[in-house]
């Protein structure tokens, strides 16, 4: 591994007061070159500067009767409503901004050339967008992975979207054709598992949506978002022998996500002592292990520091001015859930609205520095009735 600069030139070899000089600075111009944003991206919707509030109608099946001929003449000024519909929404509630402060004159002292220095400058501008970018993949992701459909729904409805599969139970495994063996049954029964879901969700049936309203499905506007591991296994182990690209699978869309992303959100608030650092962010926050100390920022999928609180204020320092005195507040961690197989979203479900995104800037004169902001808003992620919202596992 390079060595840390510390500033230190190295003495020149023959002239032992001179020192050797820096030769060039490169700045990495490319640190995040995927995020899996294709979840994310695909979710998006339009909002306006107008209004912050979009509404989703669903609407229930009507029935038929039978016709009794002409004594149905009687009957002509009856009134037939419709069933109530149910009406959700989402919300622009959420703002968010990221701040940099750059320099043209001091900090170019630091540097040999201009070159070099309009490097670093544009690379930390660039920061900008990838960090909002890397906050609404995150956010997504997680949101994805660890939300499920309601589950205080009529048992028939819970139990049709929250799926559990028998695996083969390794106990005592050792033998490499006995795990093989394993592999291939259990990618077996998850296929089938997948393959009576995708047939099903095509019947017109009331329990794959939480309004209970009799709905049939196109697999093709669905998408199974797997958990890498399960994917992988099944895709490059078995994949010769019984996973193949027809039948059921010809039209559904699929998306892999790594492991991490998938848990189960915690219900109740995690005290500073029991935080034992497996716990991940379910939102972009700071964490420190008491106020006046320094301050840990995670992005929504990162673990959470053990034994640290979520910092509610900052010291104009940044480190914490205060901190929760739940630790980690009910809803904002998660831990992984290594049951969990994957999930089967709908294409317009969990949509993400966007109202606005401007970028500024603010010249100081007295301090010669430019502040660059970017600001933007979002509503509060959800699930909406409408559609399924499929969880796997195996048992």
């Amino acid at each position: 591994m390079a060595a840390t600069f510390t500033g230190t030139l190295n003495t020149n070899e023959i002239v032992a007061s001179l020192y050797n000089m820096i030769i060039s600075i490169q700045t990495f111009a490319d640190p995040i070159q995927h995020t899996y944003s294709d979840l994310v991206d695909a979710a998006r919707v339009d909002g306006t500067l107008y209004g912050d509030t979009k509404l989703y109608v669903s609407t229930n099946a009507l029935k038929s009767v039978p016709w009794a001929g002409d004594s149905e003449a009687a009957n002509l000024l009856k009134l037939h409503r419709p069933p109530a519909p149910k009406v959700e929404k989402i919300t622009l509630d959420v703002f968010r901004m990221v701040v940099v402060t750059v320099d043209e004159y001091l900090s170019k002292r630091a540097w040999q050339n201009e070159g070099d220095f309009s490097q670093f400058n544009a690379v930390i501008l660039a920061w900008i967008g990838t960090t909002k970018r890397i906050y609404e993949t995150t956010l997504y992701n997680v949101f994805v992975g660890t939300t499920l459909s309601d589950q205080s729904a009529a048992t028939a409805i819970k139990n049709a979207q929250n799926v559990a599969v028998a695996l083969t139970n390794r106990t005592g495994l050792t033998d490499p054709s006995e795990l093989e063996a394993a592999n291939r049954t259990d990618a077996l029964t998850i296929y089938k598992a997948l393959a009576d879901i995708l047939v099903n969700v095509k019947d017109a049936l009331r329990v794959y949506n939480d309004n209970g309203f009799l709905r049939a499905y196109d697999p093709a506007r669905l998408k199974v978002v797997w958990k890498a591991s399960v994917y992988n296994g099944i895709r490059y182990l078995d994949k010769p022998t019984i996973f193949h690209k027809d039948e059921a699978l010809a039209d559904v869309k699929e998306t892999v996500l790594p492991d991490r992303y998938f848990g189960t959100v915690t219900s109740a608030a995690v005290s500073t002592a029991n935080n034992n650092g497996t716990y991940r962010s379910v939102y972009e926050a700071d964490y420190a292990t008491a106020a006046n100390q320094p301050v840990v920022h995670v992005f929504p999928g990162d673990l959470i520091p053990a034994s640290t609180s979520l910092v509610t204020s900052l010291n104009d320092n940044g480190t914490a001015a205060a901190v929760s005195s739940s630790g980690i507040p009910a809803g904002q961690a998660y831990t992984e859930n290594a049951k969990l197989l994957f999930k089967i979203i709908a294409d317009e479900d969990m949509p993400i609205m966007s109202a606005f995104e401007a970028g500024t800037s603010f010249f100081n004169p007295r301090s010669l520095t430019t502040t660059n902001y970017l600001i933007w808003a979002h509503n509060t992620l959800a699930h909406l009735s409408e559609y399924p919202l499929i969880t796997v596992s195996t048992t």
